[in-house]
């Protein structure tokens, strides 16, 4: 085999090697927590229900969701840093209470029907005990950082019940939780970039995010009952690693055909 041949079918196998991993690489899957993910899941099933059934799901979906809400604000409600987060806290537990209550009245007036509350929509006693274990400043953080996720996944519903609600009293008080809860939101993200210096992420829905944005740890596979000391545990380089390791393959295979063109050179002559 010629020199130009054999340097020409090696160029090809160098740019083969060097192309797949770094494309699979440049689109990672993105990834979301357990309980993300049954959230979404009860969310999919309710964006497929219509008139009564439709309602009385979204108020035992949302009922949890709100009480979730109340369970988070309670832990910064009184220990705080911060007297502004303190007064928002307060006012988030007054203002789901009374839609709880308002919700709950529907559900009875229209369809005689008592809340039975979807535990999917739930708040996950896991993320709850790392917010109670935390210091009063790392509290306030998390708080911020989760409940700017914890809205998204309100402010995901509101959409559907102004689509879908037969009753109009659902309607407004789903336009008037869509309002205050996405000035929450905004509210919240630019407390944690002026007084943590922490830039949030754009809200998912999923608190997982929420948390690492503040706290770069990974969550716990899934054990409620775990202590929340054993919980964090740091999140590992992959995509680092991968890169260096593809690069360092990429340089032997140069090495290794500037070798073999020496070589070839030599029998040559």
């Amino acid at each position: 085999m010629k020199l130009k041949n054999f340097m020409a079918i090696v160029g090809i196998l160098l740019v083969m090697l060097a192309l797949a991993p770094l494309t699979a690489s440049a689109e990672p899957a993105q990834t979301h927590s357990p309980d993300y993910q049954k959230m979404k899941a009860a969310m999919n099933e309710l964006a497929q229900k219509t008139g009564q059934d439709f309602e009385i799901s979204y108020i035992n979906s949302i009922i949890p969701h709100h009480q979730g809400a109340i369970m988070m604000a309670q832990t910064v409600q009184n220990d705080a840093p911060h007297q502004e987060v303190r007064a928002s806290a307060t006012k988030i537990i007054a203002d789901q209470q009374k839609e709880i209550d308002e919700l709950s009245r529907y559900l009875k007036d229209w369809y005689g029907q008592d809340v039975k509350p979807d535990p999917r929509m739930q708040m996950s006693p896991h993320m709850m005990n790392m917010l109670m274990q935390a210091d009063p400043t790392m509290r306030e953080k998390l708080f911020l950082a989760m409940m700017r996720e914890h809205h998204q996944s309100a402010l995901d519903m509101g959409p559907l019940v102004l689509q879908k609600a037969t009753h109009q009293e659902l309607k407004d008080q789903a336009q008037n939780m869509i309002t205050s809860q996405k000035q929450e939101q905004d509210m919240f993200g630019g407390w944690l970039q002026g007084l943590y210096n922490v830039t949030p992420p754009t809200p998912t829905g999923d608190m997982q995010d929420g948390m690492e944005a503040v706290m770069p740890m990974a969550m716990p596979a899934a054990n409620p009952a775990a202590p929340a000391a054993n919980m964090p545990q740091t999140l590992p380089n992959t995509a680092g690693e991968t890169l260096y390791s593809e690069w360092a393959l990429l340089v032997i295979a140069l090495v290794a055909l500037f070798s073999g063109g020496l070589l070839l050179r030599r029998v040559r002559v």
